[in-house]
């Protein structure tokens, strides 16, 4: 069950990253 919760986490942090990459690129 918690790795289910750490997946999620490092997922929606990844996808954060790369909003933030993006968004510093444009």
């Amino acid at each position: 069950m918690t790795a289910i919760l750490e997946r999620r986490e490092s997922e929606s942090l990844w996808g954060r990253f790369c909003n933030w990459i993006t968004s510093t690129e444009t």
